[in-house]
């Protein structure tokens, strides 16, 4: 079967799967310290200066999976601490600020705020301690109705430096003001309290939610930060908005489909340069133009110096490989159309071979007799390429001749 052919090919490489770890490895490197600076940033606008995180590392080409990986999940809990130390800064801030704009009601309340879970918990004296809050006991509390208010107001402002939303978190602080400072001991007022409580307590819950959302749609941007596409940008946009489990799910779906999109792109270069070299090997003129049109899906031409009036097409588009012999010159007879294309059938058995090596598995899927198709013309050649071949076709008449051609010297 020397005519025209067909082939699906299906790549199993370990090559290849190396690339991709290492190429992956250095996406998520970079979109985490992309993160980073943008945390350092908001840290400063708290209050936290100094914070710093080194460039992503390097990682060759070379390097295995494994360790890939391993330098990859590293640098990611580096970044990962200077997002906490952001987080911290953020909270530390507005606990503190909330301590100063306190009423002086509270004045003697032994109310804690303490930000941090690492931290031990202090306990305040007149004053009211900065943090994200924690239950204190002090001992001697002025009341028990005093006790019960500032246990109260303990676990709203613990609420409330929680909240990511300042207009709310503001204007829920200010009502609490406005509470104790028309006096909260009462019945009326401490309800009030208490309502402004679970009004607090829903907004954390729904606000967790989103955190949660956020951070799922975090990860899976991370699955695709080394692709560059138009479906991966779009499901990078999706990504950033995504607020609910709907919106979560529709962004996951379009970073599946650019993940997709990109294996079958890596795949077809794989199998392009596995050919590429096979070919070369075999002797055939595989550079410039063959490989800029073979990657851009069109025909290639693969010209070969024992072919000198032929040349082998070969067209990858999808998943499948066309190949087919042409004439690069007008005239050629059937038997020299014939004779072309059983010499590069046998160099497409060697193709065959060779890429199996690599992980390809070229399955052929159609195949035309020698002779049952008239070979295609390819005429459209330059100058140069016309008298390459020309000269290419002399050459190889003189090797045909007695002597190789030395006869004509004569």
């Amino acid at each position: 079967m020397s005519g025209p052919k067909g082939y699906n090919y299906v790549v199993q490489s370990a090559e290849l799967e190396r690339r991709r770890v290492v190429e992956d490895a250095r996406g998520r490197c970079r979109a985490s310290w992309e993160r980073a600076l943008v945390d350092i940033a908001e840290a400063g606008e708290y209050g936290r200066r100094g914070l710093s995180v080194a460039e992503p590392p390097k990682i060759d080409a070379g390097t295995s999976s494994a360790e890939a990986e391993r330098i990859a999940a590293e640098y990611a809990e580096t970044c990962r601490s200077v997002a906490a130390a952001r987080d911290e800064a953020r909270v530390d801030a507005i606990a503190r600020a909330f301590a100063r704009q306190l009423p002086a009601s509270l004045a003697g309340s032994d109310i804690t705020i303490d930000w941090s879970s690492g931290r031990a918990d202090r306990e305040a004296s007149s004053d009211v301690s900065a943090g994200v809050l924690g239950h204190a006991t002090a001992p001697g509390a002025a009341s028990d109705a005093h006790a019960d208010r500032d246990r109260l107001v303990e676990r709203i402002l613990t609420g409330l430096v929680e909240i990511a939303d300042a207009t709310k978190r503001n204007a829920w602080f200010d009502e609490a003001n406005a509470l104790l400072d028309a006096g909260a001991d009462g019945t009326s007022a401490t309800r009030l309290l208490r309502a402004l409580e679970r009004e607090v307590a829903r907004e954390l819950r729904a606000q967790r939610h989103t955190e949660r959302i956020r951070a799922e749609a975090d990860e899976i941007a991370l699955t695709i930060a080394a692709i560059d596409s138009p479906t991966a940008s779009r499901a990078r946009a999706s990504l950033s908005v995504a607020s609910d489990r709907d919106g979560l799910r529709a962004a996951a779906e379009l970073a599946r489909a650019a993940r997709a999109e990109h294996v079958d792109l890596e795949e077809r270069r794989f199998v392009i340069e596995q050919t590429i070299e096979a070919l070369a090997e075999l002797g055939y003129d595989v550079e410039g133009e063959f490989r800029t049109t073979a990657f851009e899906g069109d025909f290639a031409v693969a010209t070969k110096s024992g072919l000198p009036e032929h040349a082998l097409q070969v067209r990858f588009v999808g998943d499948r490989m066309l190949t087919n012999t042409v004439s690069l010159v007008g005239g050629t007879s059937s038997a020299a159309d014939v004779a072309a294309e059983d010499e590069t059938c046998s160099d497409l058995a060697a193709v065959e071979a060779r890429v199996r090596r690599h992980g390809v598995t070229l399955e052929r899927r159609h195949a035309t007799p020698s002779g049952a198709v008239p070979v295609e013309r390819h005429l459209e050649r330059t100058a140069t390429d016309r008298a390459a071949i020309s000269r290419r076709a002399e050459a190889s008449r003189d090797r045909a001749r007695p002597h190789g051609g030395q006869e004509r010297l004569r």
